[in-house]
């Protein structure tokens, strides 16, 4: 959900129309997840899960070359410290600070409840499935789930995402490989896993395999699919419409016919469809060159829409819904320009 640490002012490459579509995945994650937690019966496009592949393959596309340039594991583990960490520890330090103002408890029996204590922890430590609500908020029977955040579960998977590279760099450079050679054989290896979650998950009923086949095994194929996209990208770029095209109907035909295909065909036609857009030669919109705040839109927008839940805006719903949008696209442009850019500055 992140792109380079260093400003797209000075990067060595530039992909403005990478840039325009981690605003759209951001965005159409805040639409989906609106729909969901306000209970509106809008039209759906897709679950908010592709978005976020679409996100960890830009991260795989990007993350090879920022490994490969500068091979050195603390530099590199430092600069996506400073990239990701200070907005994300801003979000869960204000919920769990601000969301006193409407809990149903008082304000000492909110902060001297342990499940306070436990939120602050397990979030801070990237642990968001162990506490992932505030004692006495969002706890009505107007809200369709209790959790504050329920979009942080990701960190936690593109951390992993992140530590695997310079694991795959040495194994593939110990063992001779080519690198397209070793990230396919990961891709093979994810989805395989995918598809036996979904499986246990018919089969059982239980849902820790949902949960599982979301976590980082289930979900690497979309990252080193970007890899794979990097070490091609030429080859992207001058097919990037046929790209797109034959990712969107690898996306859409096996959700419509097959129960399981889909867990094998949806990584492979929304990376096509991703990075098709992203290395298309012509720019589609004019985007400034500057830090890219979608990253922030996607860690804001879920308490923002529990807030207007709690307020009961919802059953104004065209107003809600712009209310929504432009909180989340506020508070995103602040902490990239009051948190992020100023802690790049501070750490570089």
């Amino acid at each position: 959900m992140s792109d380079t640490v260093r400003p797209a002012a000075v990067r060595t490459a530039y992909y403005p129309n990478m840039d325009l579509l981690r605003y759209v995945l951001a965005y159409m994650v805040v639409y989906e997840h609106t729909l969901t937690l306000c209970q509106w019966d809008w039209v759906h496009c897709l679950t908010p899960f592709y978005y976020v592949g679409g996100f960890f393959c830009i991260s795989g596309f990007l993350m090879y070359p920022s490994f490969e340039k500068r091979p050195h594991l603390w530099q590199y583990l430092r600069n996506r410290a400073i990239r990701i960490l200070p907005p994300y520890f801003t979000i869960v330090l204000a919920c769990a600070l601000g969301l006193v103002a409407v809990s149903s408890l008082s304000v000492s029996q909110y902060f001297s409840s342990p499940g306070f204590w436990k939120y602050l922890v397990a979030n801070m430590a990237f642990l968001n499935w162990l506490a992932p609500a505030l004692p006495g908020v969002f706890d009505g029977p107007e809200f369709f789930t209790d959790a504050v955040n329920g979009s942080l579960w990701t960190m936690k998977v593109e951390w992993v995402f992140y530590f695997s590279i310079p694991f795959y760099f040495m194994i593939f450079r110990r063992l001779r490989m080519r690198p397209a050679v070793l990230a396919s054989i990961i891709i093979v290896v994810s989805m395989c896993f995918s598809v036996w979650a979904a499986y246990m998950l018919d089969a059982t009923g239980k849902n820790i395999y949902e949960i599982l086949g979301r976590q980082f095994m289930g979900t690497i194929s979309y990252f080193y699919l970007g890899v794979i996209a990097y070490l091609y990208r030429d080859f992207i770029a001058r097919h990037g419409l046929l790209f797109i095209i034959l990712g969107v109907l690898i996306v859409y035909f096996p959700l419509m016919y097959t129960d399981y295909l889909h867990r094998i065909t949806s990584p492979i036609g929304i990376s096509m469809v991703v990075l098709g857009i992203s290395l298309y030669p012509r720019s589609l919109v004019r985007m400034p060159i500057e830090d890219n705040f979608s990253y922030s839109i996607y860690l804001f927008h879920i308490p923002v829409i529990q807030l207007v839940v709690w307020s009961g805006l919802v059953a104004h719903q065209i107003p809600a819904f712009i209310v929504i949008m432009l909180s989340v696209t506020l508070l995103a442009f602040l902490s990239n320009r009051l948190i992020e850019q100023k802690a790049y500055n501070f750490f570089k």
